[in-house]
Parts: C-alpha cells; structure tokens; sequence
C-alpha cells in the first residue's frame, strides 16, 4: 500500500518525520517509510501547569546534519521555526495534558518548548513495539 514494500510506514506529515528513509507523499496527505526504521509514539507530560497550552518544538538533528554545518549555519538552522514541526497541546489524550507525537527511531532530535521555561520534572511515554500477530 505505500509502494516501499514490507515493514514500511505511513505516517501523519509531520517536519522532523521527513528522514532519509521517508519520502513526503503530498497527494497521499502524509509521510511514508522504508521498512528499515520503525514509528514509535512518544508522550511527553507531567509537566507544570505553566506549559500548558505551548507548543512542543521538534527539530531532526542527526549528527551527519550537525556536522556538515559552519557554526552561524547551525545557529540559523536551529533559530528557523521553517525547520521544526510545531505540536500542539492536546489536553483530551492519553496521557491528558501532553504532547504526543510519532518519531522515527534511530534519529536524533532536539525538542524545546515555545517559551523556554524552566522546569525540574517531566514524564515520557514511549509506545510498546507494534508487531503483527501471524
């Protein structure tokens, strides 16, 4: 169904979900992915009432992209909300009170708060493996 054979994803378009292994499908109104990686869920909550209603910035940053840039680069790359997927509060999920989003594994990525406020705690949630029963 998603033209990139057996194990391979569709996801929800998302920014930091276009990874080398993923290829923006427009006209499908997402993202698909080679079997070779795999979509986990990940919740993040437990967080101070001061946070709600923010937005959760996420932005891919492998190693390989961090190194092929010149520091003013990087800082631009970092500073510029065009590069990051910016997610919503949903306070009706699981975990309520949360950002929740899917990532594709074995990438990096830096994830940060609208305002930057400080806090000392914070729960995550990642979803269990998905596996198909035969």
């Amino acid at each position: 169904m998603t033209e990139k054979g057996a194990d391979s994803w569709f996801v929800p378009y998302w920014k930091h979900l276009l990874q080398p292994e993923c290829e923006n499908k427009p006209e499908w109104g997402g993202i698909v992915c080679d079997g070779t990686v795999e979509v986990r869920r990940i919740a993040f909550w437990g967080m101070p009432a001061n946070f709600f209603g923010m937005r959760m910035k996420i932005l891919q940053l492998d190693r390989s992209t961090e190194s092929s840039m010149n520091d003013a680069a990087f800082e631009e790359y970092i500073h510029s909300d065009s590069n990051y997927s910016l997610v919503p509060f949903k306070d009706k999920k699981d975990p309520s009170s949360a950002w929740a989003m899917p990532f594709v594994t074995n990438h990096r990525y830096r994830i940060h708060w609208e305002s930057g406020l400080d806090f000392d705690s914070m729960k995550i949630e990642m979803s269990e493996r998905w596996q198909i029963e035969d």
